[in-house]
């Protein structure tokens, strides 16, 4: 040990604080999941008028190689944007089955 860093132990121990040059400050960054980027594909989709009320998504498979993320991605955002009421989804085979835009709500686009 030095004595320097003897000096700034006995400071310490004794009860004196030692001022510790102050560092930067970190402020929080914005994260996105591979699910929100997803999102904000299909809601940009909906904004600029390619998509509309009644029509179809393609399928999870076709998305995610449009978009190259995979299927988990393309399936949680659905989840996501079905709970908000933007899509509304159908199983089965025929014309109804599918995911479709069901609405554009604002709040759930902003």
């Amino acid at each position: 040990m030095t004595s320097e860093s003897v000096s700034k132990d006995d400071d310490t121990a004794a009860g004196h604080t030692v001022n510790a040059p102050q560092g930067p400050s970190w402020k929080p960054v914005a994260r996105s999941s591979t699910h929100e980027l997803v999102i904000n594909a299909i809601e940009e989709q909906i904004t600029s008028g390619s998509l509309t009320v009644g029509d179809p998504l393609p399928s999870e498979r076709d998305l995610a190689a449009k978009l190259q993320v995979s299927r988990a991605a393309v399936r949680e955002a659905l989840r996501v944007m079905e709970s908000l009421g933007v899509v509304v989804s159908n199983v089965g085979s025929g014309k109804s089955a599918g995911t479709f835009i069901a609405s554009m709500p604002k709040e759930a686009l902003s």
